[in-house]
């Protein structure tokens, strides 16, 4: 089959969950030797990458916010700024088209229309929920008001959606947000990765990486060292916090997370090498929606995650391996067992590795696409 992916942002660099999540079902598509085009939207100054690894690659560039608004004022941003294919409808001969999230959904449909092809949508959140959990984290007035706005207009377009074709997700989104007659199929997202460095016990260092660009991860971050470190560092006064992501260098976040024992690392270009410096993995995050993406690589590497039950949401099999907490002096006596009890620190971490590698590995995402996508294709 021929099978375009119409992604939001670029597959590269793969900095966020989202980013991953779109490149793994590339990949997993790929390796069932289906020919697959990629096409997706990038900001104006982002780098273009050149993969080699696809039949074709193409970025892009979204339109402005101003050009966008003006021209379809009652259309979301973030869908009026992906309405533009330049090679469309030339180049449309294609058997399916998979939309990774609904922002490209009504450029996915037009697509697949022209073409006669299948059509299926991707996500791993509730955009309009995930942008309302923003607006209820921002402190500026203008960017609450926007957002809250946005996720209204978007709650709304999408629900008049009426897409023909099947739709996979990540995790349980309700019936009641799921536009009126799309089938739902869960595809759980590859979160297992090879080639991690092996988590060790012994070091007295707790590590987060995250994107602290976003208000709600940074507020959960906040909240984890003003409620959370003081306790573990009064039983440990040598342990050490690492934080490292996305918006970790700006003056307002050093600010907040600025703290005894904690060492912020800015943005990483290959974090994977701070899973060694470290024994404990947490993402205390108290808001948002979807999957969070961020547990694959710690998991990977065997490193125990501590997390809240926001944060073990749209991955059960896996949540079973984790260690959920729901307050500070839970969490901060989870963090410090796993600092000093080894036993406990091993079965923990050979758990949540051999629950990562069995439940959502890109093998499991290419067996259920193998068995998926040909009886959708025949039911054509």
């Amino acid at each position: 089959m021929r099978v375009l992916v119409l992604a939001p942002e670029p597959l590269f660099p793969s900095n966020s969950g989202g980013r991953i999540d779109a490149l793994t079902v590339a990949r997993a598509l790929k390796s069932l030797g289906h020919e697959v085009h990629v096409r997706c939207f990038r900001h104006q100054f982002e780098k273009e990458f050149e993969p080699v690894e696809f039949d074709s690659y193409a970025t892009i560039q979204r339109k402005s916010f101003f050009r966008a608004t003006m021209a379809k004022p009652l259309t979301p941003y973030q869908i009026s700024s992906r309405d533009d294919l330049p090679w469309f409808p030339t180049e449309c001969r294609v058997d399916a088209v998979v939309a990774i999230q609904e922002w490209v959904l009504p450029m996915a449909r037009e697509v697949a229309q022209v073409a006669g092809a299948m059509l299926f949508l991707r996500v791993a959140n509730d955009e309009a929920a995930y942008l309302a959990s923003l607006a209820r984290d921002e402190a500026s007035w203008k960017k609450k008001t926007y957002l809250w706005l946005e996720a209204s207009r978007s709650r709304s377009l999408l629900r008049r959606a009426n897409f023909y074709r099947g739709i996979t997700h990540s995790w349980p989104i309700s019936q009641e947000s799921t536009p009126q007659g799309l089938a739902a199929t869960v595809l759980a997202p590859v979160l297992y990765q090879e080639a991690l460095v092996d988590a060790r016990f012994g070091r007295e260092s707790v590590l987060f990486i995250g994107a602290l660009d976003v208000a709600h991860t940074l507020k959960g971050v906040q909240w984890f060292v003003d409620n959370v470190w003081p306790l573990v560092r009064a039983q440990i006064p040598t342990a050490t916090f690492l934080v490292g992501g996305r918006g970790c260098d700006r003056v307002h976040v050093r600010s907040v997370l600025a703290a005894e024992g904690v060492e912020l690392l800015g943005e990483l270009d290959d974090p994977t090498r701070f899973y060694e410096k470290a024994s404990v993995f947490v993402n205390p995050v108290l808001s948002g929606s979807g999957v969070n993406m961020k547990v694959g690589p710690p998991a990977s590497a065997g490193m125990p995650y501590v997390t809240t039950p926001v944060g073990a949401r749209g991955v059960p099999h896996l949540a079973e391996g984790m260690s959920i907490q729901d307050s500070a002096a839970g969490f901060a006596q989870e963090v410090l067992k796993l600092l000093e009890d080894c036993d406990y620190w091993t079965s923990k971490s050979v758990e949540i590795r051999s629950r990562v590698r069995k439940e959502f590995s890109q093998e499991a995402m290419a067996a259920e696409l193998s068995s998926w996508l040909p009886r959708r294709h025949r039911e054509a």
